[in-house]
């Protein structure tokens, strides 16, 4: 029984010890949100709504593993089953959001507490707005100054602080993370329109709209680097996975990696070669195969103790 038993758990070891997620892709034109597995590959339209989702140009995951879509022409937040992408409700509905003062969402945040922080890309009454993470009801203006009239990009970095980029100036502006208190420009040099921003281990990456290129900064200091892709092309929807940096070009619907983990930023190719041009990405969590492997081991441990009890008995 022991030798059995033994076998068993080398054979358990053998799983992988974790899968590659499948990829979601907010198809801004198409008002869908696609799914691609690990290797590009397209697996079909992940969620929809055939009147209540128009301009999906920001995703997130909520505390109770539900995908959250807002839509920049509906002015809404729309709720689906995070696993099988089925409609649940309308989390924020229109009323609710230009109730609050954002007349124009156009991207949006998970805090580490938990809560929704939606931006509105054209705003004279506040900058960043916050919603409960759970229930969708209103909290609040979070960041109202300096009263930035035209951003884009929004994204938690260093020291939990939160950043957004300000298309009139080319800066990115930074806010207290729990406050919502300006604490002014992390970046000096100018760059943009933005289209999306993210931190990588390192890096800070902005990726603009319009032709604006891809660039990187110093994620700590602000400071300008390089453009990955010099100005001419228009980037948007970004997320990093296992190192590995996932921008769109909206224009061709390419997306593209690179290595986070080298001081380069190494590129590694395409994802995909054409697709719906993006205005956001976003990585399906995967479940850990750990607890299955042990709940495994015990189903079959208790089998052969039993067997062997019934057999000495």
């Amino acid at each position: 029984m022991i030798r059995r038993f033994a076998l068993l758990l080398a054979a358990v070891c053998l799983i992988p010890a974790a899968s590659r997620a499948d990829m979601l892709v907010a198809g801004f034109s198409g008002d869908a949100v696609y799914r691609f597995n690990s290797s590009g590959t397209y697996l079909g339209v992940f969620a929809s709504h055939p009147t209540l989702m128009d301009g999906p140009t920001a995703m997130v995951y909520n505390t109770g593993g539900n995908l959250l879509v807002l839509n920049e022409f509906s002015h809404n937040v729309l709720k689906f089953d995070g696993a099988t992408g089925a409609y649940i409700s309308e989390f924020i509905s229109p009323s609710t959001l230009s109730g609050a003062g954002a007349t124009d969402p156009a991207d949006m945040e998970i805090g580490l507490d938990g809560n929704l922080y939606v931006m509105s890309h054209f705003n004279d009454f506040g900058n960043i707005y916050k919603f409960d993470g759970s229930s969708g009801a209103f909290l609040g203006v979070f960041a109202a100054n300096p009263p930035t009239h035209h951003q884009h990009g929004l994204a938690f970095g260093p020291g939990g602080h939160l950043y957004q980029g300000n298309i009139v100036s080319g800066l990115v502006e930074k806010y207290d993370g729990g406050t919502g208190a300006f604490l002014g420009n992390l970046t000096a040099a100018p760059v943009g329109p933005f289209g999306d921003l993210i931190f990588g281990p390192t890096h800070l990456y902005a990726a603009g709209n319009a032709g604006g290129g891809l660039a990187r900064f110093d994620a700590t200091t602000g400071a300008f680097i390089s453009y990955l892709v010099s100005p001419g092309s228009s980037f948007w929807g970004m997320t990093i996975d296992g190192g590995i940096l996932y921008v769109s070009n909206t224009g061709t619907g390419e997306i593209r990696m690179y290595d986070t983990t080298s001081p380069t930023d190494t590129f590694l190719g395409d994802f995909i070669a054409t697709g719906p041009g993006a205005f956001d990405l976003l990585v399906m969590p995967v479940p850990e195969p750990t607890s299955a492997a042990l709940l495994l081991i015990g189903g079959c441990a208790t089998f052969l103790f039993s067997r062997r009890f019934a057999t000495r008995s």
